[in-house]
């Protein structure tokens, strides 16, 4: 089984970043990207103070993740490339990081998503925080750049 690249974790880290900044203002986003997703539930899961920074360096807000399904037009492209451009191809990657290049042409040729997600930034559960404390916020930040480090938030045992 392979795993995402360092590479790929670090686009995605940046791609969720995009995402969390539309949330927060008020673009409903649906997490098709399985890769993306996956680094969003490592960081949660493995870094909770890291993901609290990271949310307000993103947009200024925490941000929750709420399991959501849902299957159709992914509707925030037209926000997004608006903003950012064009999707990249992190979007098109699945947990380990492989490309999925069926899902890419199409959105190439027709500039749609028809896919499926269970999970979305949740908008009405943020909690905006003090501009004045948080200069950063709209810069998408990156994670630290070694495996090793995602037990940070965690007391080591002497």
């Amino acid at each position: 089984m392979s795993m995402m690249s360092e590479d790929q974790r670090i686009s995605a880290f940046q791609e969720l970043g995009k995402a969390f900044k539309l949330c927060s203002e008020g673009v409903e986003v649906q997490m098709f990207s399985m890769g993306i997703d996956s680094v969003w539930h490592q960081m949660i899961d493995q870094k909770p103070l890291e993901y609290r920074e990271f949310c307000n360096s993103s947009c200024g807000a925490k941000i929750e993740h709420t399991p959501i399904t849902g299957e159709g037009e992914i509707s925030f492209i037209a926000e997004y490339e608006r903003c950012y451009g064009q999707l990249p191809k992190i979007w098109f990657t699945d947990e380990r990081g492989e490309f999925l290049s069926e899902l890419y042409g199409e959105y190439i040729k027709t500039n749609m998503i028809i896919a499926s997600w269970n999970c979305s930034p949740a908008v009405e559960k943020m909690t905006v925080l003090d501009e004045e404390k948080h200069p950063n916020k709209g810069e998408v930040t990156t994670p630290p750049k070694d495996e090793e480090s995602k037990n940070d938030d965690k007391p080591e045992d002497k």
